[in-house]
């Protein structure tokens, strides 16, 4: 896919944007959302916890082919896995600690999806039909917390 037709496609009023601070690549990509005009919230993680992989979660009430498209543009930044959260509004965070927890289900609706094979689904179904057709392990869908 060619980046301009990626970003004409996102529907950026429909989620919110958070992105992490601590990111290796976060100057790169908070760039790259600011020069298209992607509007996105900053967060730093509480702790010292370090980021050994770029992770990506979204919510269920996201339109699927945004978190796609997104998914899409950020594997060149390192992006190596996405997971559905527990979060009830469309929002789509990147560089969470899915790995480094110790109970995945309080944070996620089924493990991680690693980028390749993520990338190889349907953008065009919607997202809970892509959670639970296609995730693997997942964990209690009806406690989806809301913060």
């Amino acid at each position: 896919m060619i980046e301009e037709v990626i970003y004409k496609l996102l529907d950026t009023g429909s989620f919110s944007l958070r992105l992490n601070e601590k990111l290796p690549t976060f100057t790169c990509i908070s760039e790259l959302l600011t020069h298209n005009n992607i509007s996105f919230q900053t967060w730093y993680p509480k702790g010292d916890s370090f980021i050994e992989t770029i992770e990506m979660a979204f919510s269920v009430n996201c339109n699927f082919q945004d978190v796609y498209l997104l998914a899409y543009l950020l594997r060149d930044f390192g992006l190596t896995s996405i997971y559905p959260s527990r979060k009830v509004e469309p929002e789509i965070s990147i560089g969470t600690y899915l790995y480094q927890v110790n109970d995945m289900g309080e944070y996620a609706l089924a493990e991680p999806m690693n980028i390749n094979s993520f990338l190889n689904l349907d953008p065009k179904l919607d997202s809970l039909t892509i959670v639970t057709s296609f995730f693997e392990n997942h964990f209690n869908y009806n406690e989806i917390e809301e913060d």
